[in-house]
């Protein structure tokens, strides 16, 4: 921690860094109201404060704050079946996700229901906090702000899914090429329920010292999922680029990397969570020129399409030992 005697060589973000952590850590039971003021008065509609707080003040763990709208909706409310299904087959997809990286055969641990609340249908998964003593569940490299779970780069993975499917250019092959087969039937249980009734999803994803980034999840990114989750048949290629990041959407693992002598961005998906770290801190860099090894994913068909998309998984990323071979 910080000591508060000595300010005088922090930065403004630092310090509104240093103020949020003394009190939680100082002042736990009051903490909540006192930074609630602080909030109110210094931070609210700047917005380098605003990052700055959302970084802070995040769960440890991997959150993911969804609002149901649409059809399917009336007088703030919606099936109770369906969002039962939906949300079980997130739960699921999670859990068989976190099985098949640590391999294990059995997982007796579930998504936390944090809230369900009124308006738009507010419903807020948060993953479960590491296991003790497990070495399994160790902090991502690099940080020491906070450790993520096994569990919270699941469900990472799954916005991440929601919302590049619903994105104008769709790129969901690197994360859905990955996904165990327990994982896909859950998503595909998922989107049934999402199709069913009608949604169309908006929220955010928030984790501490990540931040939070938007998640969408429409009617057209549900088909697209449906469809690519029955799709077995890749095609890959690996290779390594000089360039810079254009921008990083850190809570949901994407990352834009424009290749020296090019002027379009690349929107690459990040699941390792070291690999994570890794980009998180050059990102810090805007002057960063990096070396980055992406892996290019195209699903050549499937049962219900034929078209060739693509989407890009970060391998690696370092420093580059050289500048931009020629001007941007």
């Amino acid at each position: 921690m910080t000591d508060l005697n000595h300010l005088s060589d922090l930065s403004d973000d630092d310090l509104l860094r240093a103020a949020i952590r003394y009190e939680h850590e100082h002042f736990p039971d009051t903490a909540d109201f006192t930074l609630g003021q602080m909030y109110s008065a210094t931070v609210q509609g700047d917005p380098a404060s605003e990052r700055v707080w959302s970084e802070e003040t995040a769960p440890e763990q991997v959150e993911l704050d969804l609002h149901l709208e649409g059809a399917g909706v009336r007088g703030h409310a919606t099936r109770a079946d369906k969002l039962a299904s939906f949300v079980a087959g997130v739960n699921d997809a999670t859990k068989a996700i976190v099985r098949d990286r640590l391999h294990l055969s059995a997982l007796n641990r579930n998504l936390l229901v944090h809230g369900l609340s009124p308006g738009s249908v507010r419903v807020v998964l948060r993953a479960d906090t590491p296991l003790d003593n497990d070495a399994k569940h160790v902090p991502l490299s690099g940080t020491s702000q906070f450790a993520s779970s096994p569990d919270s780069e699941a469900l990472r993975t799954i916005a991440r899914l929601f919302t590049n499917s619903s994105s104008s250019v769709p790129a969901v092959d690197s994360d859905v090429r990955d996904l165990p087969v327990k994982a896909r039937r859950g998503l595909l249980r998922s989107t049934s329920a999402m199709k069913a009734a009608g949604w169309d999803i908006a929220g955010q994803i928030r984790q501490q010292g990540l931040g939070s980034t938007e998640v969408t999840f429409t009617q057209a990114g549900v088909a697209l999922l449906a469809s690519e989750l029955k799709n077995y048949d890749y095609d890959t290629e690996s290779a390594w680029a000089i360039g810079t990041i254009d921008g990083f959407r850190r809570s949901l693992g994407s990352l834009y990397f424009t290749p020296a002598g090019t002027k379009a961005p690349l929107a690459v998906n990040v699941s390792d969570p070291d690999t994570l770290a890794a980009a998180t801190r050059l990102a810090a860099d805007e002057a960063a020129v990096v070396r980055v090894l992406i892996e290019t994913i195209r699903a050549l068909s499937g049962q219900e399409s034929t078209r060739v998309t693509t989407s890009r998984s970060l391998l690696r990323i370092e420093r580059a030992a050289e500048s931009l071979p020629y001007p941007q």
